[in-house]
């Protein structure tokens, strides 16, 4: 959407609105909220790490991963662009990049509501139009949620129906949202903000659905339209071309303060073979990181091993305090295994970097788990179970630079009798097989972010097992669905945070994925016409929405024939 009087995209302007009881009913107005504490800006304040005077205009070139066949990023049909969202989907309310747990008014200009949280009142800007100019009203916010309820994806509908008691507009930029008492409190503002809206009167001239591919512009919402017009090694080998040299190059590595984890190959626990956690084990073990990480990565990458990597919320040790009380009622319920009370939290095991092979004895104890688990090595070289059948894992993948690492792993996996292949296929033929089911092994990024609530259900809760774009391992066990409620219900960050590590160190005890690897840093190469605030905020790098475009930069590097 565009701002037609202030841009404040550009600005990151927290709207104005003090935070205050309005009337005797101790109704709250204000600019934002958070669930944790004070907000760090105040009403009207600017984001410290903007530049207000930055100018608009310039061009950039950025890379994506793979092809896309649709503007409609809300579908499971066809292969959604991602690269523009961010430009073409704005929030009623948006997040500071270092204010974790607030969130302000972006599409609104103030919040309503009383300390029980029971009803919501946002007022709208009055300024907001849709990329064809016309105006944004609270019909249009109210028309945006009911087409999620009747079109959304069907995980994320079974989220949000029961969220809302009744939504009603109660003016042309002003629309009240009460809750049912089923609503999760922590939940209740974020839901209301995030809503990005669609023109109501677009969908009705065109006839689009939501749960539909489209070469539509992702329904015109946004300040942008389209029109038609890397790798660890090439950033530790390719960046020393003469324009680096020169200086009309920039590159630069800089650090994150985001959480990382997360990302791995999961397994499809819809298949039975998959169900006995020792073959799990014995999978994840013969995956040789240290190597690849030494002779594919340039030593780059640290191996992951949380869903919480490098926060508060990650699993350590063994289980204290208020960790170890959630955890208890589950083991004494028989939800989990006594086990998980003493040891230490699985982490991924460590392998030689001298050769590509896992060690001898990573191989004998992977072995010894699978004969164990029933699983008998023939003369062949496969192991087969009681009924003769070999252990086939397929590993699918449409990205041809994975061959270099999965490769490897396959021959591990082949050197002690698992029936291992590769199968490369094109982005929509990978979607499919993933909507299908039809694989053994596949990649996910499951990481999670500084507040986790009811997104975890979609990830990792049993309501979604059989349905999920993100659920695609079919995890569904009673134990982390508890833990996922207790981290739902969390009020304070004293709750929130050892029952997030309880659930963290569950779903490592699980198994279901082979962690694969990441970096807490931003590399960054760029031609020396773009410019950032310094320092940048710690949880986002801003590339498209605090960088400007330094036209006398851009003109010195044409004068000196460099673009």
């Amino acid at each position: 959407m565009t701002r037609a009087k202030h841009g404040l995209a550009a600005f990151g302007l927290a709207m104005c609105g003090a935070m205050a009881p309005a009337s005797a009913e101790d109704v709250i107005v204000s600019h934002g909220f958070s669930n944790f504490g004070a907000l760090k800006y105040g009403p009207g304040e600017p984001f410290s790490y903007v530049n207000l005077d930055a100018p608009k205009g310039g061009e950039i070139s950025l890379s994506t991963l793979a092809t896309f066949d649709s503007f409609n990023p809300f579908t499971r049909k066809g292969v959604a662009e991602r690269t523009g969202d961010d430009l073409l989907y704005e929030n009623l309310m948006i997040a500071a990049a270092d204010d974790p747990y607030g969130s302000y008014c972006y599409l609104c200009t103030t919040i309503e509501y009383p300390e029980s949280l029971d009803w919501v009142v946002m007022n709208l800007r009055d300024d907001v139009t849709f990329s064809d100019g016309t105006p944004m009203t609270a019909e249009d916010v109210k028309f945006t949620i009911d087409l999620f309820l009747d079109q959304g994806i069907a995980e994320f509908r079974s989220i949000i129906d029961g969220f809302f008691e009744n939504i009603e507009v109660t003016g042309s930029h002003q629309i009240r949202f009460e809750f049912t008492q089923a609503a999760p409190k922590r939940d209740r503002m974020g839901l209301v903000g995030l809503w990005n809206p669609f023109s109501k009167e677009w969908f009705a001239r065109t006839g689009a659905r939501l749960d539909e591919s489209t070469d539509e512009e992702a329904f015109k919402t946004g300040a942008y339209t389209f029109r038609t017009p890397g790798s660890s090694k090439e950033w530790a080998t390719a960046y020393d071309f003469p324009a680096v040299q020169d200086g009309h190059v920039t590159v630069d590595t800089i650090p994150s303060g985001n959480i990382t984890g997360g990302s791995g190959f999961v397994f499809n626990l819809r298949r039975e073979k998959w169900q006995d956690n020792r073959v799990r084990d014995a999978v994840r073990m013969l995956f040789n990181f240290e190597w690849s990480n030494q002779a594919l990565f340039f030593n780059l990458f640290e191996r992951h091993h949380s869903f919480w990597q490098g926060s508060n919320l990650e699993a350590v040790g063994a289980p204290e305090g208020a960790e170890l009380a959630a955890l208890e009622p589950l083991v004494a319920e028989g939800l989990l295994d006594a086990s998980i009370l003493e040891t230490e939290v699985l982490m991924p095991p460590i392998n030689t970097s001298e050769s590509n092979r896992v060690d001898r004895r990573s191989r004998r104890q992977a072995l010894s788990m699978l004969e164990d688990a029933g699983w008998s090595l023939g003369d062949d070289g496969l192991l087969r179970n009681a009924a003769g059948e070999t252990l086939e894992l397929i590993i699918i993948q449409f990205n041809a630079e994975m061959d270099r690492i999965i490769n490897p792993y396959i021959d591990n996996l082949r050197a002690v009798g698992i029936d291992a292949s590769l199968r490369r296929v094109d982005t929509a033929q990978y979607v499919e097989l993933r909507r299908s089911g039809d694989w053994d092994l596949t990649n996910i990024a499951a990481g999670q972010g500084f507040e986790p609530s009811l997104g975890l259900k979609q990830w990792f809760g049993s309501e979604t097992a059989e349905n999920s774009s993100r659920n695609i391992m079919a995890l569904a066990d009673p134990a982390v669905d508890r833990l996922i409620d207790a981290v739902i219900e969390a009020k304070t960050l004293d709750e929130l945070e050892p029952r997030t590590r309880a659930l963290d160190r569950v779903l490592r005890a699980h198994g279901f994925w082979v962690p694969r690897w990441g970096t807490t840093d931003y590399w960054v190469a760029y031609w020396d016409q773009y410019r950032h605030p310094d320092p940048l905020p710690p949880l986002d790098l801003g590339l498209l929405d605090f960088w400007w475009y330094d036209a006398e930069a851009a003109q010195q590097l044409k004068d000196a024939g460099a673009l």
